[in-house]
């Protein structure tokens, strides 16, 4: 099942849930950008519900959902130059540049 769609499909989401999927579907550009720690704050949730949120969507974690989203983003706005090469590439910088965890 394609990513957006099952999350505007699913019932069985919390409230915390919701709320990253509300901020999700209102602002897709973010995550390019975001950690999962920063899409937590934005969407008044937390690091670990946005960890549970992925995993209900069927992603491993985080990482994989944002390749995921991303990838079906760029596929459905069929005018958009952008290439999911792009993204990937983008994404790697991304990750390399986050801190660790201590």
């Amino acid at each position: 099942m394609e990513i957006i769609r099952q999350m505007q499909e699913r019932k069985d989401l919390t409230e915390r849930e919701r709320n990253i999927r509300d901020y999700l579907m209102e602002h897709p550009e973010a995550v390019i950008s975001m950690t999962a720690k920063q899409l937590g704050e934005v969407s008044y949730s937390s690091t670990a519900a946005v960890s549970r949120f992925c995993r209900k969507i069927g992603c491993q974690d985080y990482g994989e959902f944002r390749l995921r989203f991303l990838s079906e983003l760029q596929s459905t706005e069929g005018g958009q130059e952008t290439t999911t090469e792009h993204f990937v590439i983008q994404l790697s910088l991304i990750h390399i540049s986050e801190p660790t965890r201590p």
